[in-house]
């Protein structure tokens, strides 16, 4: 078993395989020539040493020796392949629980900003202002608003949503942003229509990410706040100038810790943070998935 350990250790160091079962059927041939030395070893002391047997006296017996060498061999690397499937089995269920406390994380965080009584007074008291000067725009904010949520209750228990509809309710949020802050806040979405097909993102990322950037930083007609939204092939970069309030809210970062926790259990990568002084900037990956609808269930 200690040659066992031997061979694992070096093909682990020197040679990576993505298939489990290459690399158990290469560390079973590997430990083989170090098994029969072994066994020579143990023939050489106790036959040929020891009892004073000459080479050709054991014929027999050396074979007998490779056979039974070769089967305790086989019987431990059975063993020790049931053992490291277990182990992968226990990584994924450890993986998975992982990524559903992620999006119990998440769905707070999505309470939180959206449906905490700050968001609901300040949107109300927008749609009051507008019903009160019989503004037009009164219907569009209702909807706009309703939509908002609706996305948020439908797509809370999904992984990955389409980037397209993430878009499409950023601009309804926008709407809703822009009659609350008027020229205080200011948007720029940049992306070309191609680096949108078959790409997905968690879900209201984009939503906390702004929240992120409003809570922390200064809005007003004279330091007006300026988001980006910048898309590429394989990033999203979310970016505003750094204007940080003089008090500052109490911030426990849950939601940029969720996010980086559902990327890195998802696909493997985390979201970069760049926090200079004269902005602030994520960048996070989007994931080219084909069949979606799969992928979630």
């Amino acid at each position: 078993m200690g040659l066992s350990r031997l061979a694992e250790q070096v093909l682990r160091r020197y040679y990576r395989t993505p298939s489990a079962v290459k690399f158990l059927a290469l560390l079973f041939l590997s430990s083989l020539p170090l098994t029969f030395i072994a066994a020579i070893v143990v023939i050489a002391i106790a036959g040929i040493w020891y009892s004073g047997y000459q080479l050709s006296e054991i014929q027999t017996e050396i074979k007998l020796t490779f056979l039974l060498a070769f089967r305790i061999n086989l019987f431990l690397h059975c063993i020790n392949s049931i053992v490291y499937f277990f182990k992968q089995l226990r990584e994924k269920q450890l993986e998975a629980e992982e990524l559903k406390r992620a999006q119990i994380q998440a769905q707070l965080q999505q309470i939180k900003t959206q449906i905490n009584p700050h968001f609901l007074f300040n949107n109300l008291n927008v749609l009051a202002s507008l019903i009160m000067n019989k503004s037009e725009e009164a219907n569009q904010f209702i909807e706009s608003f309703s939509e908002v949520y609706r996305y948020i209750l439908k797509n809370q228990e999904q992984e990955l949503v389409s980037l397209k509809d993430e878009l499409k309710v950023m601009d309804l949020y926008i709407f809703l942003l822009k009659k609350r802050f008027a020229e205080a806040i200011k948007f720029n979405i940049s992306f070309d229509e191609h680096h949108l097909e078959n790409t997905f993102i968690v879900p209201a990322t984009l939503q906390i990410l702004i929240e992120n950037a409003i809570k922390h930083n200064i809005a007003s007609s004279s330091k007006p706040l300026s988001i980006d939204i910048v898309i590429n092939s394989n990033t999203l970069m979310v970016r505003n100038n750094h204007q940080p309030k003089q008090t500052l809210e109490k911030s426990s970062q849950i939601g940029l810790k969720s996010i980086n926790q559902q990327y890195k259990i998802i696909c493997g990568k985390e979201i970069t943070v760049k926090n200079q002084d004269d902005y602030f900037e994520i960048t996070l990956p989007v994931l080219k998935v084909e069949n979606y609808e799969v992928f979630n269930h």
